[in-house]
């Protein structure tokens, strides 16, 4: 993996979370012979009693807010070509509404643009940015894809106090076009110019991660080579697996880490996630927005965190009721994700 890659990952990821602990013992536990001990019976026993502990511990700190549900990709293993939800940009209306709602009630550290579109399809995207800044104290952090990065967004972009900027890079070359339907050439001279823009400027943030989804063996050894040619200008590259959706799109696709055990997903008590609409729902595998816990424009927080307690109660008894959860291949994350420091 190299030693260099390592070094720059481990500095990158206690910047973003100010400590190591939890990254550390999930590197251990899926990338090393630890990974053995997952799931056997004195691992369950341990592991069951840390979630029971913790799960009574943790308050949202990371709010997700799909400022649109339009996307300038056609990315293969995204369902955002199949998606029947209305395909929109959130209302002023709205967004306030969900920021101001919120982050008044939850110690929020993190705020992320993303969901089933593209941020940058948002033409207000700056303006909310400024206005999270301007009136609360937390971090704000941006999915894309880059496609649309033009030199005037980059500009505006770097105007704001953006701490994070995540770059979908799926592919290399001709693999990159027929994954995101998207130019790679002028997806990787956006970035460039990102790059060029933010070192004029003599700025720290935002911090830039590249992560780049492998599907085949050509894809693994392309990403190989791309990460030792960005290594030295961005401040992380992650290889992802990709998600099934819950099912919903071919599972052979992505592949399990820990097989047999399904833990509570740690997801519905560090994060929460509101649609274009203002709806509370259950993650962004549930890309249909099946499972609502309320709507923040019409209900009032106090009923939204009732129903939300409601599904974890049930995830703590091993009751997966959420049809979402039941088929989740990103559930292998579950029996590892409680280790470390959360929050």
């Amino acid at each position: 993996m190299g030693l260099k890659y390592l070094f720059k990952e481990a500095k990158y990821y206690k910047e973003l979370d100010g400590g190591l602990k939890r990254v550390i013992a999930k590197f251990m536990l899926t990338r090393t012979p630890l990974k053995r001990i997952v799931n056997t019976p004195i691992y369950n026993k341990i592991y069951a009693n840390v979630i029971r502990k913790k799960a009574n511990k943790i308050k949202p700190y990371m709010l997700t807010i799909e400022d649109t549900s339009i996307c300038n990709a056609r990315c293969l293993m995204c369902p955002y070509t199949s998606m029947k939800r209305a395909k929109k940009i959130m209302t002023e209306e709205i967004f306030k509404k969900v920021i101001n709602t919120i982050l008044k009630k939850e110690k929020i550290k993190y705020v992320k643009f993303t969901g089933l579109g593209d941020p940058l399809c948002d033409k207000n995207l700056e303006k909310r940015i400024d206005y999270i800044n301007k009136n609360y104290d937390t971090r704000v952090v941006l999915f894309t894809n880059g496609g649309l990065l033009t030199k005037e967004r980059t500009d505006k972009l770097l105007k704001t106090n953006l701490f994070k900027i995540n770059f979908s890079v799926n592919g290399v070359g001709e693999e990159y076009k027929k994954n995101m339907g998207l130019e790679y050439n002028k997806t990787i001279e956006n970035i460039e110019y990102f790059l060029k823009r933010k070192k004029e400027l003599g700025k720290k943030y935002p911090l830039i991660n590249l992560s780049c989804l492998i599907l085949n063996e050509k894809q693994k050894k392309d990403f190989d080579k791309f990460k030792g040619e960005w290594i030295s200008k961005v401040d992380s590259i992650t290889p992802c697996i990709p998600s099934n959706w819950s099912g919903k799109v071919d599972e052979k696709m992505a592949k399990q880490a820990f097989r047999g055990k399904t833990w509570a997903c740690i997801s519905l008590w560090k994060e929460l996630f509101v649609n274009v609409e203002g709806d509370v729902v259950l993650c962004h595998i549930d890309y249909e927005c099946d499972k609502k816990f309320g709507n923040l424009n019409k209900d009032s927080y106090e009923t939204i965190e009732k129903n939300l307690n409601e599904t974890k109660a049930q995830h703590l008894n091993g009751q997966f009721i959420p049809k979402a959860c039941q088929n989740c291949v990103s559930s292998f994350d579950t029996s590892v994700d409680w280790w470390g420091d959360i929050g």
